[in-house]
């Protein structure tokens, strides 16, 4: 059974066809034109997720990404999502996706901390 894929700049636009592969641990889908990430949601055994260098430009478009409770690690670097919002608000970015995503331990190479979810006002 497959645990691990990379498809690492290969022109994917879509992940289409991502369902046949269920039990995947670890995708690495870096430099591809992929702004819907909506096919990954019922990949219920995703450990690490990487999607730097894609056409993510929503903070809503990972909002299911939070369904998938065993997801630990994911990277974003490189986005819209990311490189639109700045210095100032990279405390917010990284606030919301650790909200939409509570298993998340690593986003973007860096830690997340209940403290950045607690300073941007989305934990009690």
């Amino acid at each position: 059974t497959l645990k691990s894929l990379s498809l690492s700049n290969v022109g994917l636009t879509d992940l289409d066809g991502m369902a046949a592969l269920p039990l995947l641990r670890e995708l690495r889908l870096s430099r591809n034109n992929i702004s819907d990430v909506t096919a990954l949601a019922t990949h219920e055994h995703l450990e690490v997720l990487d999607l730097r260098w894609n056409n993510i430009n929503s903070l809503w478009a990972l909002e299911l990404l939070g369904t998938i409770d065993t997801l630990q690690c994911l990277d974003l670097r490189g986005n819209d999502v990311c490189l639109k919002l700045g210095e100032d608000l990279e405390v917010y970015y990284r606030a919301i996706v650790g909200y939409f995503i509570p298993s998340l331990r690593v986003l973007d190479g860096k830690r997340v901390y209940i403290r950045e979810r607690e300073d941007a006002g989305i934990v009690d």
